[in-house]
């Protein structure tokens, strides 16, 4: 299962994330996590080549170069990041992977 990790975080300025004292006189935005709800395939080719779509929610950073995702120690090229999914292309991995058997 890839692995989505942002380099760099950013407080989302939704109303859900923000946060105030009791008196309402002191607020600020927290950080939110991204949150994966379906990868398209969870087995792949061991040359790479293959698109990924990963779906969900708060995957977008502020420039495309805040996402990295990587495919058992690969790196996946992000091509398009959304607030809701990002598309990648997987890379060719040195060897055949068992992980998650």
């Amino acid at each position: 299962m890839p692995e989505v990790r942002f380099r760099v975080g950013n407080a989302l300025l939704r109303e859900t994330a923000k946060h105030c004292n009791w008196a309402g006189d002191d607020c600020w935005n927290v950080k939110t996590h991204p949150k994966i709800d379906k990868i398209s395939a969870a087995t792949g080719y061991t040359t790479g080549g293959q698109t990924l779509e990963i779906t969900g929610w708060g995957l977008k950073g502020t420039k495309i170069t805040d996402v990295d995702v990587t495919v058992d120690g690969v790196a996946c090229k992000v091509l398009t990041s959304t607030i809701e999914k990002i598309t990648c292309m997987t890379g060719a991995a040195s060897a055949v992977s068992h992980a998650g058997e």
